[in-house]
């Protein structure tokens, strides 16, 4: 073993210590399970009612706010707009559009 550029041996005073491996990195391969689909989202109940905040995107605007979670799949929503759920925040800008998958996930495009 090596430290310090110099090679440890006899006569070293480092000779007995203890090796101690920070860090190790490992490849692996293989196949993982196949993982379960995600369960589609049933249709929404009735209709989405945002609500509003005041953000600033070059000049202050009030924009509306989507619970992430709450939204039926199809919704499309044309940005300005914001979507919350407890794990993130999402904002779409002005030319950008917002569809909710049949799982729950928004595909953004960008304007």
């Amino acid at each position: 073993m090596r430290t310090g550029g110099r090679p440890r041996g006899a006569g070293d005073e480092r000779a007995q210590d203890e090796v101690v491996t920070v860090n190790a990195r490992v490849a692996v391969i293989g196949r993982l399970p196949e993982l379960r689909a995600e369960p589609e989202r049933a249709e929404s109940r009735g209709p989405v009612t945002p609500t509003r905040r005041r953000v600033y995107l070059g000049d202050w605007t009030k924009v509306p706010v989507y619970k992430l979670d709450g939204l039926p799949p199809g919704l499309q929503i044309k940005g300005a707009a914001i979507f919350e759920s407890p794990t993130t925040t999402v904002l779409i800008r002005q030319n950008e559009r917002a569809s909710v998958t049949s799982h729950g996930w928004l595909d953004i495009e960008l304007g």
